[in-house]
């Protein structure tokens, strides 16, 4: 990851907000994010992590994504290098297959969503169980479902479905503009 991280050029870390570094590494520890200190998005989607045990303190951190890798233990320092978590997402991480690993994270008083779909927990019912860990009503989403069962969507969630629809009629004006540029220059 500090090579992945090098790469992107951040001179002065400490200004990073969002680090998204899906699928721009392989390793199975998370090492080289040190000193990102006010980071509120942290991506690692496909990375290869094997353990969260290495996390960095990330202070401000409110959003983490860890989903398809091979993560299995390290939720408890995600509790202790991250206090301010309101969001986990885990999906496919096939090899974390105890609920009882996320318990470490009831420390966090702030986290409201945990997105653990694909992974390969021995419980069946591992969405009603975590539910069960936090005190009544700070989980707000598991696997996208509210603790009555009625589907839920988190706010950044709709924001990021909004943000594609612009960029897709963006995409379309300017498809239109390069049509309109070929058709004179066919004229001519």
């Amino acid at each position: 990851m500090q090579t992945a991280v090098e790469q992107l050029g951040y001179a002065d870390r400490s200004d990073v907000t969002s680090l998204i570094l899906d699928e721009k590494c392989t390793s199975h520890d998370i090492e080289g994010l040190d000193g990102f200190e006010n980071l509120k998005t942290l991506s690692l989607i496909r990375c290869g992590v094997a353990s969260l045990a290495d996390l960095p303190n990330l202070p401000e951190l409110r959003k983490l994504n860890v989903s398809q890798n091979r993560i299995s233990t390290g939720m408890s320092h995600v509790a202790k290098k991250c206090p301010k978590l309101e969001q986990l997402i885990l999906c496919d991480n096939p090899k974390l297959t105890k609920v009882e690993e996320i318990k470490a994270l009831t420390e966090l008083k702030r986290l409201q969503r945990i997105d653990a779909e694909g992974c390969n927990f021995e419980e069946e019912d591992h969405a009603r169980l975590i539910f069960e860990m936090f005190p009544e009503g700070q989980m707000k989403n598991v696997d996208g479902y509210n603790e009555k069962g009625e589907e839920v969507y988190s706010d950044s969630e709709d924001d990021s479905e909004e943000d594609d629809g612009d960029d897709e009629e963006e995409e379309d004006v300017d498809d239109e503009e390069n049509d309109d540029g070929d058709d004179k220059e066919d004229d001519e």
